[in-house]
């Protein structure tokens, strides 16, 4: 998985780690890092869901790591 890929929803990983930071005081970086491997382990949900549309990528990508947080 390319760098550049998942920079793009940076964004989101952290917004959901500071969530989760202030919800649970767990340290931000140790979920970010949680976060981040969730890209590397789902490259074919990342790939269909950028196919179907930036809104709709983005909310699924939030989803997906609120539930991995």
């Amino acid at each position: 998985m390319e760098w550049e890929r998942i920079q793009r929803w940076e964004y989101i990983v952290d917004a959901v780690a500071s969530e989760y930071h202030r919800k649970f005081n767990i340290d931000a970086e140790d979920i970010r890092q949680i976060l981040f491997q969730w890209f590397v382990e789902h490259p074919n949900k990342l790939d269909t869901w950028e196919a179907i549309g930036e809104k709709d990528a983005k909310n699924l990508i939030y989803r997906s790591l609120r539930n991995q947080a």
